[in-house]
């Protein structure tokens, strides 16, 4: 996607953001306005955490600062494309749109290990829609991974 694309400026943030906590993973999430509630990198390594991906520890960062669990409007922008655990608490949460950059195949092929079940695949079985998008400046996001693993 071009650098034209509305969400490309937050995008860049989370990239230099992913690139200051050391890890290839970040996200925010924007209100319906399109304001910014919250925006975390992976902590998993950090937290010894197998659960504190990005995505999820923006859903708590959020929620806490909201008050609220129900993120409903919210808008999801994420380095890279949510895995089940984090495609399910985009469910749980309500949030109504998701932007990420490089894809589960990407992540993969770059060496990290995924389970790989498109988040598209698994939140269509939901009755809240989920609008999903990918591949915003997917090749930036791609450079975020180690060397070798290319």
């Amino acid at each position: 996607m071009p650098e034209s694309h509305p969400f490309a400026s937050q995008m860049r943030r989370l990239i230099d953001a992913a690139i200051v906590a050391g890890t290839p993973y970040a996200s925010m999430l924007l209100d319906a306005e399109g304001n910014e509630i919250a925006l975390t990198p992976n902590r998993v390594k950090q937290e010894q955490d197998p659960t504190s991906h990005a995505e999820m520890n923006t859903i708590r960062e959020a929620s806490a600062r909201l008050g609220s669990a129900d993120l409903s409007g919210c808008h999801l922008i994420t380095t890279c494309e949510p895995c089940p655990m984090c495609a399910a608490a985009i469910f749980w949460s309500g949030i109504s749109k998701v932007t990420f950059g490089l894809s589960i195949e990407g992540i993969t092929a770059a060496g990290h290990r995924q389970i790989p079940l498109k988040a598209a695949a698994l939140l269509k079985h939901s009755r809240n829609p989920v609008e999903i998008e990918g591949g915003l400046l997917a090749e930036e996001v791609r450079k975020l991974f180690p060397k070798k693993a290319l």
